[in-house]
């Protein structure tokens, strides 16, 4: 499943980047501008890209199909991963997959556009809160009061915006376990079971999010190593980049297989003991 996975991704990005390619080729040509920016961001590069080139607007705007297109293909291949988890917990089937992918499709996207919608609302809430506080960078005395600011607020959003995400993993097993055919029951079984077991599952969400951590600054640290001024360093760069890939979707798998067999323990503790036969 894991490389199934890498498969489908790929296949999903590749019209993403040729996109993107062919704009950055038509705006900046043959200009050496474009070579000095490998490796780092370059700010100013872009932003003379942004001003002087108007066809990234129709970039932008493709870019929204593209997320909304990801919103979809990640909705199918969830449906396909916890089939498997839940239903077929000895070996992999891409049979299996495929079906789970399509049996839960629709249940899934509409779960994930719920939760979504959520989300949006927490964001549109802590912007309005910001707002309200009258942090605006170019009117306050430096920018180390708006960091400052940001140091507070982010983390807070953040804490708030993980924990919906863990109710969103729950819901969906419930979907896929239970056979539920409401979205609203399943998500509230799912809200059910991570309230009641706080604990336990916070604590296995911050493990897979530690090990998420690890994984970017491992990446950091190497990407920054190799030399991208040449075509040796810009293949290993790429190279290198499918395995964070890999990495990516190992602690996905993780975190879906992991919060799966947390509630098969719980399930299965609260099942009474049989009598014992004489």
């Amino acid at each position: 499943m894991w490389i199934y996975l890498v498969v489908f991704n790929f296949v999903f990005a590749l019209p993403v980047a040729i996109a993107f390619r062919s704009w950055i080729s038509s705006a900046s040509g043959f200009s050496l501008a474009l070579t000095r920016s490998i490796g780092k961001f370059d700010f100013t590069f872009l932003t003379d890209l942004l001003r002087n080139y108007p066809g990234f607007s129709l970039i932008s705007g493709q870019a929204l199909i593209f997320a909304l297109g990801y919103l979809i293909f990640s909705a199918f291949l969830s449906g396909g991963i916890l089939n498997c988890y839940v239903h077929h917990r000895e070996s992999f089937s891409l049979k299996e997959f495929l079906y789970g992918s399509a049996r839960y499709f629709w249940r899934i996207l509409l779960m994930e556009f719920l939760f979504l919608v959520v989300q949006l609302i927490v964001l549109f809430v802590f912007w309005r809160i910001i707002d309200a506080k009258g942090v605006n960078p170019k009117e306050m005395i430096s920018d180390l009061h708006f960091l400052h600011f940001l140091w507070v607020a982010v983390p807070g959003y953040l804490c708030v915006a993980l924990v919906i995400a863990m109710f969103q993993i729950y819901g969906k097993i419930h979907l896929v376990s239970d056979g539920q055919t409401s979205v609203i029951r399943a998500i509230r079984k799912g809200i059910r079971f991570a309230t009641r077991h706080f604990g336990s599952v916070i604590l296995l969400f911050l493990v897979n999010a530690f090990l998420f951590g690890v994984l970017l600054i491992i990446y950091g640290m190497v990407k920054g190593a190799i030399p991208s001024g040449s075509a040796g360093g810009i293949m290993l760069t790429f190279v290198f980049a499918q395995v964070f890939l890999l990495g990516r979707i190992l602690i996905r798998l993780l975190t879906v297989s992991s919060a799966n067999e947390l509630m098969r323990i719980f399930a299965s503790a609260a099942v009474p003991a049989n009598n014992v036969e004489v």
